[in-house]
């Protein structure tokens, strides 16, 4: 849903200068390690492959670094409220590098229309909202005004308190190296630590769909 769906050419660099050539390059990663190498070969293109590749570099010390709890819960991360999108591309392949088990959404496939009954047949043990586009006061808004569907309540993850927000658009929705940061904060809310780019749902707004 939020990420590219079809091939186009996005990155074109001069053959030479006042030249009228150019080079067209179709870019559209499906996964972590094709962001870092859209990265690379970007970098190539303009001219500072080794600057390209310092940066990859740092990106997958970065991953390593992540460290897995001690048990890996369910998690749902979430694109859309209505109707309720499951992730694709890089999604789960972020949740699963930062400890957690992927309930919906298949790696290396576009994002799909889901529903609510099989979130709850699911039953993660925690729910990230990652909404495709908007930043964290913008999903904490769109949270406050949707009316949370009964098959969402009867959840782990509910019943638990571990309904999460983050910035969708910065960390899960656009192919780019912040894809890594998206990782590091999953990875916060996987095992638990606090993470300032990460809010849980205040227990009022999770309650609003308990008598419904």
């Amino acid at each position: 849903m939020c990420a590219p769906s079809r091939t186009r050419p996005c990155c074109r660099q001069r053959a030479q200068r006042g030249a009228q050539a150019s080079h067209s390059s179709s870019l559209e990663p499906h996964s972590l390690a094709d962001m870092l190498a859209t990265i690379e070969l970007v970098a190539t293109l303009a001219g500072i492959e080794a600057r390209g590749e310092r940066v990859t570099a740092t990106l997958r010390a970065r991953l390593v670094a992540v460290e897995p709890p001690t048990r890996r819960p369910d998690v749902a991360l979430i694109e859309w409220l209505d109707p309720l999108f499951a992730p694709g591309h890089w999604v789960p392949e972020q949740i699963e590098r930062a400890g957690g088990e992927p309930v919906m959404g298949v790696s290396g496939e576009r994002s799909r229309e889901s529903s609510w009954e099989a979130l709850a047949a699911a039953d993660p043990d925690v729910v990230v909202l990652g909404l495709c586009g908007f930043d964290l006061p913008r999903t904490l808004d769109e949270w406050s005004a949707f009316e949370p569907p009964v098959p969402l309540t009867r959840t782990k993850a509910w019943r638990h308190g571990q309904m999460w927000a983050i910035d969708g658009s910065a960390y899960v929705s656009r192919p780019g190296p912040r894809l890594i940061d998206g990782v590091e904060i999953l990875a916060a809310v996987v095992a638990g630590r606090p993470d300032p780019r990460a809010i849980r749902l205040p227990q009022a707004m999770v309650n609003q769909g308990k008598d419904q």
